[in-house]
């Protein structure tokens, strides 16, 4: 789903039959190979104030199901760190770790129905069920 150098969790999605819908696959993160990836650029600065902090921390409580080696430098700035391209999920969405950063940094605008997952979540990550396996 993600990148090549990136390791699977043993963790198992709450939707386990269900393909975690991607968001957050930006050309400048690797996924210029995706006519329909968009870029990071046309959504920087058009975030509104309204729950940013509860977005983030949504973001960076997700649960990681891909493991990625190393750090990204930020596309913006090559002087900075933005994180891991590590994927995190809430069971229903997937994204890279690293977008919490841009969110926090950038203002970068999420998907609307993703904005209205995580209020109808009232800003909280479900628990995942573990596994009886």
């Amino acid at each position: 789903m993600w990148s090549a150098g990136c390791v699977p969790s043993a963790k198992r999605s709450s939707r386990p039959n269900a393909k975690p819908i991607r968001i957050g696959a930006f050309k400048e993160l690797g996924f210029d190979d995706d006519p329909a990836a968009p870029s990071l650029s046309s959504v920087r600065g058009k975030r509104g104030s309204e729950h940013k902090t509860s977005v983030v921390a949504y973001l960076r409580g997700g649960h990681t199901t891909a493991y990625c080696v190393g750090l990204e430098a930020d596309v913006f700035d090559e002087t900075k760190l933005a994180g891991s391209l590590s994927v995190r999920t809430d069971g229903t969405y997937a994204w890279p770790e690293l977008l919490a950063y841009y969110v926090e940094h950038y203002d970068i605008a999420l998907p609307e129905d993703f904005e209205e997952h995580m209020r109808a979540n009232r800003w909280q990550v479900p628990k995942q069920p573990t596994s009886s396996k």
